[in-house]
């Protein structure tokens, strides 16, 4: 390799970059000979470069060309990723801050605007999962509040809504609550009882999901499976001290008291140490106390009804009504008429309150207003609570509430009574 060198410098076209003498050239090859380090040294990479360029100046500009082009093309596609990518983005955050807009819409109960505000994300993104979970969560929130403006095209939009994410996504957890909610607020059961159990398979600790989806059992009538659900959700629930938890003990015990089953008021007790401040807990904890027939437990059942009421902010219907009745078996029917009146003011079950009414004013020797009562009732009374062991099962926000035949018929047996009385 030195020898190379040494020839190499010879043969350096410059004069100046050859040996300047044979006296020099005589003693580099010497050292050579001796493996003493030589004098002459390779070319530099720059001047090896200088040297391949004049001897290729064809190749050499046909290669930098396509360099310089292949380069070019790698800027315009870094260039135009990083535009996309940007606009991209830019999308990201205006949908992103739609959706922000149209939840501070639906928690002010705007439901215009928030519809609006997502209409136009949509059309920046017709398939964004988060988009059309806000929207199904407005239809669902717009019912809850206002279901006779809302009206069931609103839940036939969340169900649109939903299924459009799990035809992507069909593990989102998240879109199949949506979903089951909206189903049964349209009365469509099955599908509702399909969903949640495509749900449980996903999540089989849902303790929340099995007690909903044992409330649409019995809804449809499937006591066993009713049973089973209800009861897997408390077990899986335990006892943590929110409403969630107390709604799964509370619809368990309703659902104890339908079958008069002795657990019902260890599992209200279960609902009140999770939730102390339910109102509809202690609604249905002074009904089981009536339904219990004991005339020692009804001065109790009317506290816990007017503990219920007040709870509730004297808004809630169910309070109300549940309330007027401690009074009439309590023997106090004029506060009984009072709180039957503002039930049906908070648009109460107008039937049931109407027997009420009915009971309390036979017991007050008001013979017409008894029967008129009794008439009204008799309009707005369900078949299905007019046969002994009837009942209806209804659910909302997870909240399980059952009329018994039982109960309307023990009022109604009172007041047909009491009205007979008057006649002797």
């Amino acid at each position: 390799d030195e020898l190379q060198t040494i020839c190499l410098k010879c043969l350096e076209k410059p004069a100046d970059a050859r040996y300047q003498t044979g006296r020099k050239l005589a003693e580099d090859l010497r050292r050579f000979v001796s493996d003493l380090p030589i004098v002459a040294r390779r070319p530099s990479l720059v001047r090896r470069a200088i040297k391949f360029v004049r001897r290729n100046k064809a190749a050499v500009t046909g290669a930098t060309a396509v360099v310089l082009i292949a380069t070019s093309a790698s800027l315009w596609r870094y260039e135009s990723i990083a535009r996309r990518r940007a606009q991209v983005a830019e999308k990201l955050a205006q949908i992103s801050s739609l959706q922000e807009s149209a939840t501070s819409f639906v928690l002010m109960k705007r439901w215009s605007q928030a519809d609006g505000e997502l209409r136009s994300a949509l059309k920046l993104d017709a398939d964004d999962a988060q988009t059309l979970l806000t929207l199904a969560w407005l239809k669902l929130e717009h019912f809850r509040a206002d279901p006779e403006k809302a009206t069931n095209a609103s839940q036939e939009e969340a169900v649109r809504a939903c299924r459009k994410i799990l035809r992507t996504d069909p593990s989102n957890i998240k879109a199949l609550g949506y979903l089951g909610i909206a189903q049964r607020r349209l009365e469509q059961y099955p599908e509702a009882i399909a969903t949640l159990e495509r749900a449980l398979k996903i999540d089989p600790d849902a303790y929340d999901s099995w007690s909903n989806l044992g409330s649409m059992y019995l809804i449809q009538r499937d006591m066993k499976e009713a049973e089973r659900c209800l009861t897997k959700g408390a077990d899986l629930a335990g006892l943590g001290q929110d409403r969630w938890h107390a709604a799964v003990w509370r619809n368990l015990a309703s659902f104890s008291a339908l079958l008069q089953s002795g657990d019902a008021a260890e599992q209200i007790a279960k609902a009140i140490w999770c939730e102390p401040n339910d109102a509809l807990t202690w609604t249905v904890r002074a009904r089981l106390g009536l339904q219990s027939g004991d005339p020692d437990v009804i001065g109790e059942a009317l506290d816990d009804a007017k503990h219920a009421d007040r709870l509730a902010v004297f808004k809630s219907p169910r309070a109300k009504r549940v309330r007027a009745m401690a009074h009439l078996f309590a023997g106090q029917p004029r506060q009984a008429i009072k709180q039957a009146r503002l039930a049906l003011e908070l648009d109460g079950a107008a039937a049931i309150n109407r027997l009420t009414i009915a009971a309390a004013m036979a017991e007050l020797r008001d013979a017409e207003g008894a029967r008129s009562n009794l008439a009204a009732a008799q309009q707005g009374w369900d078949a299905a609570l007019k046969v002994p062991d009837g009942y209806i099962a209804s659910v909302t926000t997870g909240d399980l509430w059952i009329e018994t035949s039982q109960e309307w018929l023990s009022i109604y047996e009172r007041a047909r009574a009491a009205a007979a009385a008057l006649d002797r």
